[in-house]
């Protein structure tokens, strides 16, 4: 249905996670989406979901470590420095991928989380900002 040159239409996605219906494409990620073109009927879940799994899965395994180092047990062995924050710390606190990275180029766990949730801000701001320029340039267009 148009009414006035809009679409009341919202989209054909589906969030698994949350159970919303009629998304957009714009709240799933290229890879979801992708996997949508290869299968209609493909589980998917929205970004919002996928960031809330990543953050509950950070606070896990940060509540692991502590628990670690209260208790003792594995200390890290030797101390690595992250290349973000210049700070020296156990072995504990880098993820396996980053340690292999070799020295300069490790990020602690926590300048790595920081990192995603800034790009993540970024790529939001990016959006909404194309979003307002195509806005203007729709009414540019209909004046």
């Amino acid at each position: 249905r148009m009414a006035e040159g809009r679409s009341d239409w919202a989209g054909d996605f589906s969030c698994t996670a949350c159970g919303r219906k009629r998304m957009t494409a714009s709240l799933f990620s290229k890879k979801m989406q992708e996997k949508r073109r290869g299968d209609l009927n493909a589980p998917l879940k929205c970004i919002e979901c996928v960031e809330k799994a990543q953050a509950l899965e950070r606070e896990a395994a940060a509540q692991k470590r502590a628990q670690a180092a209260a208790s003792g047990e594995g200390s890290g062995g030797e101390a690595h420095v992250c290349s973000a924050c210049k700070e020296e710390k156990p072995a504990l606190a880098f993820n396996k991928t980053q340690l292999n990275k070799g020295e300069g180029k490790q990020r602690c766990q926590e300048c790595v989380a920081k990192a995603e949730t800034e790009a993540a801000n970024a790529g939001k701001a990016k959006l909404e900002e194309e979003i307002a320029s195509a806005r203007e340039a729709l009414k540019k267009a209909e004046a």
